[in-house]
């Protein structure tokens, strides 16, 4: 039967109760009525007066991450109170304004995709009935009625890479090619000597060159890193040293020259030349190093001569360092 009520007003006409609209009073406190019986011919009847719903407890939320976004909120339902259908989520800006809501089955876990990394929102939930919402929010694990929800920042790839410290090169890694022909002069190529650390056995030489000459220099790389940068050249002469020394680029086998010029000075009794290019494993790079003014000397031909004891460098490797900061961890907290 349809429960209905006449107020003491002016119409005093018969009514239907809204549907959670009735209060009862039971230990002094004044209650929602969960359902309304009335005697009908001496039996108690239903009155079909439908109540509201109870609030969920224990609200709380978990998981995700700055990428996915996702926090997964579960809660328990209420144990009395009108029958639940379902429920609702409230979701809030950082302003406590609200954005969206949310409508759910009567599951009591829910996982929501929230929309931008590195943000506070606040959430909320209220328990649905067929008279509609519960009329207070659901409850966290500390009473409260809200949560909140901080997402981690997201992933983001990063890329370190950079050339190493410069390292000295040996023979076991570099090697001095044969160019074809002879040097200047009367003095022919002995490659290894170019590296076997003693100033007292001579690469090469020039005789008759004066004010100046020049050796060949063919650098394989035998081995290493994908990438190796070659940032300095040593020329360590023995007996008239040049007051310049410099080094160009020629692509063989035509000579071409390539453009590419770098000159140094003594330091430390090398004749450092500074440079820059790379040589990849298992290529060759030509070049030509040549000195001026090794002066003026009247008294024999022979003073002219140039002798290269060694030849050092420094080159670099390529460091890869590249790879991905991990996304951080949403928190989700009582508010």
């Amino acid at each position: 039967m349809a429960l209905r009520i006449k107020h003491q007003t002016s119409d005093s006409s018969w009514t239907t109760p809204a549907a959670g609209s009735i209060r009862v009073k039971s230990d002094g406190q004044w209650r929602t009525a969960i359902s309304v019986k009335v005697k009908q011919g001496g039996v108690w009847v239903d009155s079909g007066y439908v109540a509201y719903p109870n609030p969920a407890t224990s609200f709380t939320g978990s998981g995700g991450n700055g990428d996915n976004r996702q926090v997964t909120f579960t809660w328990t339902a209420p144990s009395s109170g009108a029958t639940v259908t379902g429920y609702r989520l409230y979701i809030y800006n950082s302003s406590d304004t609200q954005i969206g809501t949310v409508n759910l089955g009567t599951g009591t876990s829910y996982t929501y995709t929230f929309g931008a990394a590195s943000t506070t929102y606040y959430v909320r939930l209220k328990t649905l009935g067929i008279a509609g919402e519960s009329q207070t929010f659901s409850t966290n694990t500390s009473s409260g009625t809200r949560l909140r929800v901080v997402t981690g920042a997201a992933s983001y790839p990063y890329d370190n890479s950079r050339w190493s410290a410069n390292v000295s090169f040996v023979a076991s890694y570099w090697t001095q090619s044969q160019w074809p022909g002879e040097p200047y002069g009367d003095y022919t190529y002995h490659g290894s000597k170019a590296f076997d650390n003693n100033s007292g056995t001579y690469w090469t030489g020039q005789s008759w060159a004066w004010p100046g000459g020049s050796e060949w220099l063919g650098f394989t790389l035998a081995a290493g890193g994908a990438r190796r940068k070659i940032v300095a050249l040593y020329n360590l002469p023995s007996g008239n040293r040049a007051s310049t020394v410099s080094l160009d680029e020629f692509v063989y086998p035509n000579f071409a020259w390539t453009g590419r010029y770098w000159q140094g000075g003594e330091v430390f009794g090398f004749q450092v030349i500074p440079c820059d290019f790379e040589i990849s494993p298992f290529s060759t790079r030509y070049f030509r190093l040549f000195y001026t003014d090794l002066g003026y000397n009247p008294n024999a031909y022979g003073n002219y001569r140039v002798l290269t004891a060694e030849v050092h460098g420094d080159y670099q490797d390529w460091i890869t360092d590249t790879g991905t900061v991990a996304a951080t961890s949403n928190t989700t907290t009582n508010a």
